[in-house]
């Protein structure tokens, strides 16, 4: 059941606490303060809890528990964050192992994708193109999938995304079968989740298949509305501007009875192909899905958004956005699409009407600079349940604020310090 599985990035309201929101915050060279947020938006206060790893960058709920899973990319351990108890415990990954022996010596990458039926979550790995699967009830790294052989990371991958990270963010296509995208290798590998006689899960390795170029994320169709949608997936083909290859969109079918990934024929190529002045690669990021399943809408980090037809796979517009564009989030209601631009001040509003860019919102002071790069906007930001109000951060001032989705106004602002930059990853 598609219910069962969170396919990629945990869903904060997936738990039992509205009104609430998490963020983690990097270190002291990031201009954080190395810590994790419980923010309650609906009366914009908020809690921290300093972080035992260093670096935190993202943070996602363990399962449908009161704990969350915090990735500290310079360390080789992760944290385990409850702000019930107040506590905070380190995961340790450098040389110890896995419940079935597999070698851990892994730097945490991405910490979502979790899975009901088997209670059982992954964690993406930064330094080794491979998934380690956390078993929820007790934070045990059950085993280790993908490529965990002794990779250098400084070997360099061919992409606009970079190198730094030989992941791509974990995912499962249904309850039974999850995705680990290496982009060492630039392949998706398929695997089954089982469970045998004594009730012991089992893994199974089905598929590596073949992406070309590094991806950062294979997305699925959120509100799918037929039983096609379910089935049909959207790999981000990084490009190489050093090649001259653009960045694409890729449809991937599932098969659920033959246990396959096959391309469907439709891709589209992104025009970005040269390197912005500000030093950011035309890579793509995260994509979004209007709520009527018609239109897909690609944002690319040079700035262009991509408005791409489903059905056609072509290219009806492309908006000139701001720098770092990244995320997508929709109101319903106010029937517009909201990017979040990670190299930018502003937030940009997409009118769903005519598809023109409806508002740039100024959220912060900031500047981009491109000697450091920090974010100025986080990954992934929150359209309030009624529709009404969008919610983010202008990292870099350290501000959560609220965004009036009719007015197109920053209508509250709390001041957190630090540069929250990642919600879920």
């Amino acid at each position: 059941p598609r219910d069962e599985i969170i396919p990629i990035d945990t869903n904060i309201a997936y738990g039992d606490e509205s009104g609430t929101l998490y963020y983690a915050d990097p270190r002291p060279e990031e201009n954080g303060l190395n810590r994790a947020l419980r923010i309650d938006y609906l009366n914009m206060r908020y809690e921290e809890l300093a972080c035992d790893g260093v670096n935190p960058h993202s943070i996602d709920r363990a399962g449908t528990t009161q704990k969350f899973y915090m990735r500290t990319q310079n360390s080789y351990s992760f944290d385990v964050v409850n702000f019930q108890t107040h506590e905070v415990r380190t995961i340790d990954m450098n040389h110890t192992r896995a419940a079935d022996g597999s070698e851990l010596y892994h730097r945490p990458r991405a910490s979502g994708a979790y899975n009901k039926t088997y209670n059982i979550q992954l964690l993406s790995v930064k330094n080794r193109p491979a998934v380690d699967v956390i078993d929820v009830k007790n934070d045990e790294i059950l085993t280790v999938l993908g490529d965990n052989s002794d990779y250098n990371l400084s070997e360099e991958i061919v992409s606009n995304g970079g190198s730094g990270s030989a992941t791509g963010h974990a995912l499962w296509f249904d309850e039974d079968h999850l995705g680990v995208v290496d982009r060492v290798h630039s392949l998706v590998w398929l695997y089954r989740v089982e469970k045998d006689a004594s009730g012991k899960l089992r893994f199974t390795e089905l598929q590596r298949f073949s992406t070309e170029y590094p991806v950062h994320v294979v997305e699925r169709v959120e509100h799918a509305k037929n039983e096609e949608d379910t089935y049909l997936f959207y790999s981000t083909i990084e490009g190489d501007v050093d090649s001259k290859r653009a960045p694409e969109i890729i449809e991937i079918r599932f098969d659920p009875f033959a246990e396959t990934l096959e391309e469907t024929g439709k891709r589209v190529g992104l025009a970005a192909g040269t390197q912005t002045g500000a030093s950011i690669k035309p890579t793509t990021h995260h994509l979004g899905i209007t709520p009527d399943g018609k239109k897909m809408i690609v944002p690319v980090f040079d700035g262009h958004i991509y408005i791409i037809d489903r059905e056609s796979f072509q290219i009806e517009k492309i908006l000139v956005g701001e720098l770092g564009a990244a995320h997508v989030n929709f109101s319903e209601i106010e029937n517009v699409a909201i990017v979040t631009n990670h190299f930018s001040r502003y937030v940009t509003i997409i009118d769903l009407k005519d598809f023109e860019i409806a508002a740039e919102v100024e959220i912060g002071h900031h500047a981009f600079d491109p000697d450091e790069k920090h974010l100025l906007q986080p990954h992934f930001s929150y359209v309030d349940p009624d529709g009404r109000y969008f919610y983010t951060f202008a990292t870099q001032d350290g501000d959560f604020v609220k965004i009036d989705l009719e007015t197109h106004e920053v209508v509250e602002r709390l001041h957190t310090g630090g540069a929250p930059e990642q919600a879920h990853s």
